[in-house]
């Protein structure tokens, strides 16, 4: 059986402990640098430190990308269908959208009552589970 060292935890592990991907560069399945477990733990932490320190690029790219003709369409459904979800989900975006627009809140007065948030989730829940029931649906 092959092992490996995480350089993160420090373990060496069965190579079975490890994801594998196809590398298109090399042209065929690698195995990953990190053990699963720390590969989870730690993924978001080292996408977001990646992000701080090629954020230039990144919104560079991000441009380029929707100036793109191919792609605009693409991007109007992304966006599109982000709202419809938020929207569904009642997601902390949507409702401080809420707040700023239909009670002419500012960022700041948001920010200063943290449970302003919250209240409003529940007043919309409230409100959509009353209009269901007037329509007869639950």
């Amino acid at each position: 059986m092959e092992t490996k060292r995480c350089p993160i935890c420090l373990q060496t592990k069965n190579i079975t402990e490890y994801y594998s991907y196809y590398s298109k560069s090399r042209a065929k399945n690698r195995i990953s640098n990190y053990c699963k477990p720390c590969g989870k733990s730690s993924s978001l932490i080292r996408a977001k430190r990646h992000y701080q320190n090629n954020i230039e690029e990144k919104k560079i790219y991000a441009k380029a990308y929707q100036a793109n003709p191919e792609n605009r369409e693409k991007v109007k459904r992304w966006r599109t269908d982000a709202k419809i979800r938020h929207r569904k989900n009642l997601q902390n975006c949507y409702v401080r959208e809420l707040l700023r627009t239909r009670n002419n809140l500012t960022n700041a007065d948001i920010e200063s009552i943290p449970e302003i948030v919250e209240t409003k989730r529940l007043q919309v829940k409230i409100k959509r589970k009353l209009k269901s029931l007037r329509n007869g649906k639950e």
